[in-house]
């Protein structure tokens, strides 16, 4: 990554581009209103992570473990959730990118096919938001279009 320099309501990071600093401009992230889900306290947008972009932190942490990720406008990805659910959406993820990732059909394609197999509306169909229940029937609705057995 590099240093980040302060202006107002943007931030510049310099990144290390072959063997250079080239400066890069972009919006700092807003803080959305987020209540952990593993306390009930509520959540602070952090500037960066390992992965290079913004996350949500419990106010209580290292207390409490309660984190959620959020894209570089600081919007939150989906809706805070405790450890199992946060699991099974990885699951869920790893399962459903096989469609289109294995070239079964669209990434466009997958999500509409999502609504359809699971009667959501397109607001409604992202991995993101959804509980243990929604992700193990779309994981099952994938094995069954792809063929084969439940793993």
């Amino acid at each position: 990554m590099g240093r980040r320099h302060g202006l107002i309501g943007w931030s510049v990071t310099e990144t290390l581009v072959m063997g250079n600093l080239h400066p890069v401009l972009s919006p700092k992230p807003k803080e959305h209103k987020l209540t952990c889900f593993e306390c009930g306290a509520p959540m602070k947008l952090q500037p960066t992570s390992v992965f290079g972009r913004p996350y949500y932190t419990c106010i209580n942490y290292p207390a409490c473990p309660g984190t959620h990720s959020a894209h570089m406008d600081g919007t939150p990805m989906g809706t805070p959730a405790d450890q199992k659910t946060k699991s099974m959406r990885m699951v869920a993820h790893t399962v459903f990118d096989r469609l289109w990732k294995e070239r079964k059909m669209s990434r466009s394609g997958a999500y509409t096919w999502m609504q359809h197999t699971l009667g959501l509306n397109a607001e409604d169909a992202h991995i993101g938001n959804f509980d243990v229940a929604q992700c193990k029937r779309l994981v099952e609705a994938v094995w069954v279009f792809l063929g084969e057995p439940e793993r």
